[in-house]
């Protein structure tokens, strides 16, 4: 008997059920925040089979994760392997990521009676393999290099990205970072306050990821009383500025023992605080890591990153 063909909305549901729960446990076992964990280890994720495009925002990153039972950093679909006549392990999972979707609503004009068509996002789900998950012959994983330094093309990009949405930055002489959608206004301490140059980008970044809630039309009317739109909101903002610093190579945040590092330990408490939200709500995390693709990029956009890396 043939089996029942799922619909799109069970394979997105499934994916959501996979992906959450991979990252719950890393949540559980990882001494530090797993999106922390540097690019740079093994070269950014690539699929070698696809002309050796990069994967980009949160997909980056899922793999970076899923990258730590792996020297290679190429992943491919297991139609993409095959058609290079390679073939996947009997009994290999394949890393469950988000592919980027659009269809088309209806959308009435002005008048009420003419109908025009607009265009919407979602997130399906595919799987793809490692290399070392097929008999594909192994290749010398490559040191990353950057051609820029990291801290002046953040500089860039920021300069970039406020102009282009006008968001104003505020330095002042504080204790508190945060974003003030009637103003479109991001603030924070004076870079000199920051431990390091790495702590102040990552901040700077968090917040920034928060501005493209007015461009993204993300509602935050609720942020203030829902635990959980400011849970989805939060998630957003701290996955945004890692993929972001991920991409520049900025990876020393809170690199090192964290036992005496009261961020990362903050930071962890933070995390462990979602833990029983996620559990009871999946869609909590992936709404923020699809969130969080969409803001990163939105930020980066245009800019000479996207294609350099």
């Amino acid at each position: 008997m043939a089996k029942e063909k799922k619909s799109r909305e069970q394979r997105t549901e499934e994916a959501t059920q996979k992906i959450a729960a991979f990252m719950l446990s890393q949540l559980e076992t990882m001494q530090i925040a797993p999106w922390r964990k540097p690019w740079i280890v093994s070269g950014v994720p690539t699929n070698p089979n696809n002309s050796f495009d990069s994967f980009s925002g949160a997909n980056r990153w899922l793999l970076t994760m899923y990258n730590a039972k792996y020297t290679s950093n190429e992943w491919s679909t297991h139609n993409q392997w095959a058609e290079k006549g390679y073939e996947v392990a009997k009994g290999e999972k394949g890393a469950c990521i988000l592919k980027p979707m659009r269809y088309s609503i209806p959308d009435p004009d002005d008048d009420g009676k003419k109908i025009s068509v607009a265009s919407s996002q979602h997130f399906g789900a595919y799987y793809v393999f490692n290399r070392e998950q097929t008999d594909a012959p192994k290749r010398e994983v490559k040191e990353l290099r950057r051609g820029w330094n990291a801290h002046e093309k953040a500089d860039q990009i920021v300069s970039e990205y406020t102009t282009r949405d006008n968001v104003k930055v505020n330095h002042y002489d504080g204790d508190r970072a945060f974003y003030l959608f009637e103003e479109h206004s991001v603030n924070v301490p004076q870079e000199g306050q920051f431990e390091t140059q790495s702590d102040y980008y990552d901040t700077l970044f968090h917040e920034l990821s928060h501005s493209t809630s007015r461009s993204l039309n993300r509602n935050l009317d609720k942020y203030g009383s829902d635990t959980k739109c400011r849970g989805v909101e939060e998630i957003t903002a701290e996955m945004g500025s890692a993929i972001i610093l991920g991409m520049l190579g900025i990876t020393d945040v809170t690199k090192g023992d964290i036992s005496n590092d009261e961020t990362a330990q903050n930071e962890l408490s933070y995390l462990q605080a979602w833990i029983d939200a996620i559990k009871n709500d999946p869609k909590l995390l992936t709404k923020g890591i699809q969130q969080a693709h969409k803001a990163s990029q939105h930020i980066l956009q245009g800019t000479e990153i996207v294609a350099s890396i």
